[in-house]
């Protein structure tokens, strides 16, 4: 979130990138930001009934491990939107095309 901004006013001047994609991926570093700070404060708390041998503690540590999955799956998604920006050959619009152009030259082949 921190080098984001400079980072939007270099990529808004490069050709192919559009707002849209980069609002895309502000989102999602919103969003993962958001749950890493919730995933921050259930650890701590997970680390406090630890300590204090409360009887729920397995509880705790068990939903800290399945909202830590939740927050990494939101990682992968907004370093995938990150990558969109730049890498145009990930973009899932672009892919469509590229496979059609592959099976229609298969089917002219044959």
């Amino acid at each position: 979130m921190n080098s984001g901004e400079g980072a939007e006013e270099v990529v808004e001047n490069i050709s192919g990138v559009t707002k849209s994609i980069i609002k895309t991926h502000e989102e999602a570093a919103e969003i993962f930001a958001i749950l890493s700070y919730i995933l921050g404060g259930i650890s701590i708390l997970g680390l406090w009934v630890s300590f204090k041998q409360k009887k729920f503690s397995n509880m705790v540590c068990v939903a800290t491990l399945v909202f830590a999955f939740v927050v990494l799956i939101f990682a992968k998604q907004t370093g995938t939107t990150g990558g969109e920006i730049r890498h145009t050959e990930i973009r899932t619009e672009n892919n469509t095309p590229t496979i059609e152009n592959k099976n229609t030259e298969k089917d002219d082949n044959n």
